[in-house]
This record gives C-alpha cells, structure tokens and sequence, in this order.
C-alpha cells in the first residue's frame, strides 16, 4: 500500500482509491475484494 498526493507515484498503482474526508469517493483498477461476503458453494 502507498499513500501519495503525486500522480506520477499513483500511476505505477494496479488500483487507485480516491478518498476525501475520510471517505472512498471514487476508485480504478482492479475489483474491490468484499471481505465480508460468504464464501460460495462449489
């Protein structure tokens, strides 16, 4: 995980979370991981 404020930092990221006062606003790159989900039957 890097936390960064330059672009040219952010632009080697696989995903980018966008974050203002505390929260996610907007997001790139790969799909979020829901931690929370149960697991599904094979």
């Amino acid at each position: 995980m890097l936390v960064t404020h330059e672009a040219r930092h952010a632009a080697w990221a696989d995903r980018i979370v966008f974050l203002r006062d505390g929260r996610v606003v907007d997001e790139t790159g790969a799909a979020p991981v829901d931690l929370l989900a149960e697991p599904t039957a094979r």
